[in-house]
């Protein structure tokens, strides 16, 4: 196909996107230039009313669900049906979901006049479960790139800071989360396709094993036949927090998703508290092919002795501070911001933590989703991994350097280099984005990778 008939097609495609867009709802022109954080936007192009503001900007998936109930209760003396979970919840998806009548075009103009003729097994789900499927989002050309960019709607760009990437290959979904345009997102990841918009957008994902969301019938770019060969890639959601990750996987494990696509694993969600009492974290900080740049290796990693020390405390320090007080002794600096009387443990919990100090499995670990902060645009294992915030990129994360004389281990360690040398990189543009990590856990264990996620997100917001 020549390059005037996929230009041809890109200008038709945009068209046809701009003229589905109600004109009440576009901008005005303006002469001066955009800020670099599109977020406020929304708000001050008055297009929205206050109250919509308030839906839009106040609330997650999971609070507007318990706000619809009375809704839904009037529809059932009506209809003498109830509705699913996630009732009346926009819900957006990435472009590769299949839905009858509108393209999948995976940012390649000759899929992008080719309809779908069927939903895929999941968008089914979905709309029996009650959500508003209302948009498909923007993706890289061919799925094939961690940014969102191709030649029929554009690049995406991140709303939180526009000098950065959106990630990808599902960066629609997280820049149109980020800018709270949608609740709740459904993306695809094999390599990092949910992981890395998450990291560079800051917000919460799961990207469970292939064999627990429906993925079959998206259009992937593959001959027919051969989904299930090599890698496999799976789908799950992408949210402004932790809850409506669950409130997602809890759905679709509930709805029987294997009675829709064979290919799911059977197995519902399983009720709170029945899978740990005290979990077992790894931290892994480098996998020796990369060495993570300051802000990752230090930052986003700066609350992990605390997340330690929230695990356990044998004798509390008491007597360490009872000698201090006999003669009033006060803490050093470093030791004022660190070392705190607690309730020491009694004797069963100590014998329960020598029985168990040897050949226990981790029950999830804990490791960075890329080996750098949010890179500018254009530079850049089927177990289930979880993505959230840990806090921002500030000033001071700019001062720091990698250790003098540190060495490169490789191709990949000296590009990642790159993107901290102040030769050729401004750190300011990192300013605004936010350092995240990921969570591992076994293969299927979804529910004890939420369990994790949602218990080191409460000892991040404890530590703030």
């Amino acid at each position: 196909m020549s390059s005037k008939a996929y230009q041809a097609i890109s200008y038709q495609k945009r068209n046809i996107l701009q003229s589905l867009i109600p004109k009440d709802w576009l901008l005005r022109p303006h002469s001066h230039p955009l800020p670099l954080d599109l977020r406020p936007l929304v708000s001050e192009s008055n297009i929205l009313t206050p109250t919509e503001l308030s839906i839009t900007s106040s609330h997650d998936a999971t609070s507007l669900s318990q706000l619809i109930p009375r809704a839904l209760d009037t529809e059932q003396r009506r209809t003498g049906k109830t509705r699913g979970p996630l009732h009346g919840i926009p819900v957006s998806l990435r472009d590769t979901f299949n839905i009858k009548g509108y393209d999948s075009s995976i940012g390649m103009t000759s899929l992008a006049e080719k309809p779908a003729q069927e939903n895929t097994a999941l968008v089914d789900i979905l709309l029996e479960q009650g959500a508003v499927l209302y948009c498909k989002t923007n993706i890289s050309q061919t799925l094939m790139a961690l940014d969102s960019d191709n030649h029929i709607f554009g690049c995406v760009l991140n709303p939180r800071n526009t000098l950065v990437t959106a990630g990808g290959s599902s960066g629609g979904e997280g820049a149109l989360l980020a800018m709270r345009d949608s609740v709740l997102g459904v993306g695809t990841d094999i390599g990092g396709s949910i992981r890395i918009p998450v990291m560079c957008n800051g917000l919460y994902s799961v990207s469970p094993s292939s064999q627990r969301v429906p993925f079959s019938g998206q259009e992937i770019g593959q001959l027919p036949g051969t989904e299930g060969i090599g890698l496999q890639a799976s789908a799950g959601p992408i949210a402004t927090s932790v809850r409506d990750c669950e409130l997602f996987l809890k759905t679709i494990a509930d709805a029987r998703a294997w009675e829709k696509d064979p290919k799911v694993a059977f197995g519902t969600w399983a009720s709170p508290g029945e899978l740990w009492e005290k979990p077992l974290f790894g931290i892994l900080r480098t996998d020796g092919i990369t060495t993570p740049l300051p802000p990752v290796g230090k930052g986003a990693f700066r609350h992990c002795q605390p997340l330690a020390n929230a695990f356990f405390s044998i004798g509390g320090h008491n007597h360490t501070f009872d000698l201090l007080e006999e003669t009033e002794e006060s803490l050093i600096p470093w030791l004022s911001t660190r070392l705190k009387r607690r309730p020491p443990m009694d004797l069963s919990q100590v014998q329960d933590l020598h029985a168990r100090k040897t050949g226990r499995m981790i029950d999830a670990l804990i490791c960075p989703v890329a080996p750098h902060p949010v890179p500018g645009i254009d530079r850049w294992n089927d177990y289930p991994a979880a993505t959230l915030p840990v806090r921002d990129f500030t000033a001071r994360d700019r001062e720091d350097e990698l250790p003098p004389g540190l060495e490169i281990l490789g191709g990949w360690d000296k590009r990642k280099k790159e993107l901290w040398d102040l030769q050729t990189v401004d750190r300011t543009i990192y300013l605004n984005t936010k350092l995240s990590v990921q969570i591992v856990a076994h293969r299927l264990q979804e529910r004890k990778l939420y369990e994790a996620m949602a218990y080191i997100d409460t000892l991040l917001k404890q530590a703030e």
